[in-house]
């Protein structure tokens, strides 16, 4: 009777059993590839998945889409997103790259969001080519707006003078 008391809401207990079961599960990856992954810990070594979410993730020489995970391990490996609270990375490249803590060692991104960065990033664009980047652009689409109305223009039937 001293349990039901304990715990209030029953769900609660589900909730917490499956949080354990999760962080207990360990998955390892070697040579192979998966959709989405999702376990207490993921190993993957020359592996490819789409998905990872994790308390703790490892990748070496592995490609992920999404990785979501406490901390996250990058060795000559790259990710199109990774969420984590701590990020370490050596020899990698990420598209986006959102964390509390970053330690990098030759790394290569493109948008990198984080609270303390300890060693250096090589990022795509930098504020003078982010900023040359965009000029370009912009002055693209002017001139093709000016080429399109001028090709409407001329396409226009001529009226007779009256």
């Amino acid at each position: 009777m001293a349990d039901k008391n304990r715990s209030e809401n029953p769900l609660e207990d589900v909730a917490a059993r499956a949080v354990d079961d999760l962080s207990a599960k360990k998955v390892t990856m070697q040579g192979s590839a998966a959709k989405h992954v999702e376990a207490g810990q993921v190993a993957m070594q020359g592996s490819s998945a789409g998905s990872v979410r994790a308390q703790a993730a490892r990748l070496e020489q592995s490609a992920a889409g999404m990785v979501r995970s406490g901390t996250v391990d990058l060795d000559r490996s790259s990710a199109a997103a990774i969420i984590g609270r701590e990020v370490t990375q050596r020899s990698s490249s990420t598209v986006m790259l959102l964390a509390g803590k970053v330690q990098n060692s030759d790394v290569r991104g493109v948008f990198v969001f984080a609270g303390k960065v300890e060693g250096s990033v090589r990022s795509v664009f930098t504020l003078w080519s982010a900023l040359a980047a965009g000029a370009g652009f912009a002055l693209t689409l002017f001139g093709l707006r000016t080429w399109v109305k001028g090709l409407a223009t001329r396409a226009q039937p001529k009226r007779p003078l009256q």
